[in-house]
């Protein structure tokens, strides 16, 4: 559907357009329901099209088997600090957990996530929140926002810059981002055994395997520069481990490595990605499984946690 240049965005007091330029709202989705976004996932970079935005979910298989991604969200929501009545926006909102819980909260809560299929479970588990499709890079809603939170989403896009471009652009005047995400060191041992693997069982070159990579795993420098680039800025960071156990006892890599590496094994036939798998997977048991009592899986998680403010005024 073709945009039209004469609906103007929606304005505020202050001039706040971001730093970088968003696409124009399409009119004719402008009477939907305030959450809906007006453009359809858009991205400049091809080679950045690899890395999340276009990745196929399993989304029940994610939320059965491995819950501990929004388990494990205590912390970023301590950092959030939700108040009842807010309006916060959750991007990369996945299959909508996090989202409810702010919704259970008091929150005016809605959630933003590239997956159809992921919107279809969040839908399903609450049909009373708002959740539509979005590129987390380039959205447009017809809506300000208190706050605007993420977990465990944004290492799936390298473009950061932009991310926070739309951060900027959806905050109110005085508004926060919160946000965790893999930071540098991050799945560092997982993707080794991996890239071990593929390069030396299946001949994958280290330009094949760079681009096979889902992740963009930063520094707190390197978040905090795209964030302040763009207008933003950040009050509060930091880096830290976080040894995380698997679900499904002696099952719980093998279910780890399909739901979030489908990028390496795709590169092999059909016939080969089990066996691949399979390699990994007695690669890094002498280190990575039975670390906990109860035969458990466990993946060397290093988190980023981000808070960051758009000024309420702007300087002269």
């Amino acid at each position: 559907m073709p945009h039209s240049p004469d609906v103007p965005p929606p304005q505020t007091p202050w001039q706040d357009t971001p730093p970088q330029s968003l696409p124009t709202p399409d009119p004719a989705l402008a009477a939907l329901q305030a959450f809906y976004p007006a453009t359809s996932p858009t991205t400049s970079n091809p080679e950045a099209e690899a890395k999340g935005q276009d990745y196929v979910w399993n989304a029940s298989q994610y939320q059965q088997k491995n819950a501990f991604v929004f388990q494990m969200a205590e912390g970023v929501l301590r950092l959030l600090d939700p108040k009842p009545g807010e309006q916060i926006l959750d991007i990369g909102c996945g299959t909508g957990q996090l989202t409810a819980r702010l919704a259970d909260a008091g929150i005016q809560a809605c959630g933003l996530d590239a997956s159809p299929d992921m919107l279809a479970q969040a839908r399903q588990n609450r049909p009373d929140i708002p959740f539509t499709l979005g590129d987390v890079r380039s959205f447009r809603l017809h809506q300000r926002f208190d706050a605007i939170f993420s977990n465990a989403a944004l290492h799936w896009v390298a473009e950061h810059d932009q991310v926070a471009a739309a951060v900027y652009y959806h905050l109110k005047p005085g508004g926060r981002f919160v946000a965790e995400l893999g930071g540098i060191g991050n799945l560092a041992a997982m993707i080794e055994a991996i890239e071990a693997v593929l390069k030396k069982d299946y001949g994958l070159r280290p330009n094949q395997l760079k681009k096979l990579n889902p992740w963009t795993f930063p520094t707190l420098g390197q978040f905090a520069v795209a964030l302040e680039s763009q207008g933003l800025q950040v009050v509060e960071s930091r880096l830290f481990e976080r040894l995380t156990p698997l679900a499904d006892g002696e099952k719980g890599m093998q279910n780890w490595l399909e739901a979030f590496l489908k990028s390496y094994w795709q590169a092999l036939p059909a016939q080969a990605q089990p066996i691949a798998i399979e390699k990994v997977i007695q690669r890094l048991k002498p280190m990575w499984y039975d670390r906990f009592e109860g035969k458990h899986w466990c993946v060397d998680y290093v988190r980023l946690q981000i808070k960051a403010i758009k000024p309420k005024l702007l300087q002269p």
